[in-house]
């Protein structure tokens, strides 16, 4: 389910509207976007600190697509949600942070126990990657040389 959020809320969410949207016995975690897209505004940390401490009280995940991350220029709102703890699932990317138009060259660290998950999403996008990022893998495992 999508949560509402507003430009009183610089359009982030609140542990109170996670907690008032929460459905028991359905809603399995929370996904949200710091710095965001389109509005590039980040989640206060200790905000995401309280969101991330209901989500764990009900048994749920947190995720969090840090992918412009290292684009921010405030030190307040520049730290990863993974020093929350090692619970956290952080879905970053090195194509936005170094200007990789198309790429969509980016990482997963999940927990311990969700690695068989993240390996087998891993396994669905290699499966759907754009040519020239496959042509770079054949190039990089032949080892074919440019001139």
């Amino acid at each position: 389910m999508l949560i509402p959020t507003g430009a009183a809320e610089r359009y982030q969410l609140s542990a109170e509207r996670v907690r008032d949207a929460w459905v028991p016995g359905r809603t399995r975690g929370v996904l949200l976007a710091s710095p965001s897209n389109p509005t590039g505004t980040s989640i206060d940390p200790q905000e995401l600190q309280r969101i991330h401490a209901l989500v764990q009280a009900r048994g749920g995940i947190t995720v969090v697509d840090e992918i412009y991350l290292g684009l921010g220029f405030d030190a307040h709102f520049g730290h990863s949600a993974l020093a929350l703890g090692d619970d956290i699932v952080s879905i970053n990317s090195f194509s936005k942070y170094f200007s990789m138009t198309g790429w969509r060259l980016g990482w997963l660290v999940v927990p311990e126990a969700l690695v068989p998950v993240g390996g087998e999403a891993a396994a669905l996008s290699r499966a759907v990657s754009s040519d020239f990022n496959r042509y770079g893998k054949i190039i990089k495992e032949t080892g074919i040389q440019a001139d």
